[in-house]
């Protein structure tokens, strides 16, 4: 699981062993003012976004397995964006929905979704 902090006006991400091997990093770095807004995805919405990674059009720095799960950064054309995942089918992850980075989407798994979102979602109200 990810570890995420917001340290002054950037959150960072830090990966756990396995999706630091698979996506071919350690950190996720996203500037706050990128960020719109952070939900927390169940895991219904977990498997269908691996199983979406892994069946339809897409490449990937990472790795993906059906029913298992995705790590790395994976442009899924479908959607034609970019997005950084570390995600467990089945699993709930908290989503940050971004503008003008790297990503369009970065979905991380987390201890407590919900504290991570709220937490997010705080700090960007008080940056308003």
């Amino acid at each position: 699981m990810a570890q995420l902090d917001i340290i002054g006006d950037e959150i960072v991400l830090t990966l756990d062993a396995v999706a630091t091997v698979l996506s071919f990093r350690h950190e996720v770095h996203v500037k706050l003012s990128q960020v719109s807004q952070a939900q927390v995805l169940d895991g219904e919405a977990t498997a269908a976004l691996v199983d979406e990674v892994v069946f339809t059009p897409s490449y990937h720095i990472g790795g993906a397995l059906p029913g298992v799960g995705a790590a790395g950064h994976i442009h899924i054309f479908t959607h034609q964006g970019n997005f950084f995942l570390d995600v467990r089918s089945g699993e709930p992850a908290v989503a940050l929905s971004l503008t003008n980075g790297d990503y369009d989407q970065v979905v991380v798994r987390v201890d407590d979704p919900q504290a991570v979102a709220t937490q997010v979602n705080q700090a960007l109200a008080t940056r308003h």
